[in-house]
């Protein structure tokens, strides 16, 4: 029963990732927020199954944190390619998403400990959906939350750092 469960948890990771390169084919600013949406709810769904059924794994965490760095990544990425977001944005956006996920896999390929989120970096993660949001729609003002989501987000680096380099 654990491994159709696993299997149900993992799949809909997996849907999240496969579904990401679709986002380059959507012009609809509010289909392309609908389908964004719902890829961030799978994010929300697999999280919540796996408590629940209490199937948390390192496997299933690092498969859930890279859909989602690839989420993020490939909207700010669209953003900045429709020139919605200046390039040194996505760049600071990048760097910061892929430094951290590397640093988690090297410490836990070295010391067996998976750096979890903490609140900060739950906040930028959700900073992170609104500004993608706003940026989606076109609403006003989405560079301040975006602007603000990248404060937060070196702040949450700085604690991932803090918590990399701990023995």
């Amino acid at each position: 029963m654990n491994r159709s469960k696993q299997l149900i948890i993992s799949s809909i990771t997996l849907v999240r990732i496969i579904g990401i390169p679709f986002i380059f084919m959507i012009s609809n600013k509010y289909i392309l927020f609908l389908y964004a949406s719902i890829l961030f709810i799978t994010d929300f769904i697999d999280g919540q199954l796996a408590r629940k059924w209490d199937l948390c794994s390192t496997k299933g965490a690092l498969l859930d944190l890279i859909a989602d760095k690839l989420l993020v990544l490939v909207l700010f990425l669209s953003a900045s390619i429709n020139q919605q977001l200046p390039y040194w944005v996505f760049f600071l956006i990048a760097f910061r998403e892929i430094v951290s996920m590397i640093m988690r896999q090297i410490k836990l390929s070295k010391a067996n400990k998976l750096i979890k989120a903490n609140m900060i970096g739950k906040s930028k993660t959700a900073l992170q959906f609104i500004a993608l949001g706003m940026m989606i729609l076109q609403l006003p003002y989405y560079m301040v939350v975006v602007y603000i989501m990248l404060i937060v987000s070196y702040i949450s680096f700085i604690m991932y750092c803090k918590e990399f380099f701990k023995k």
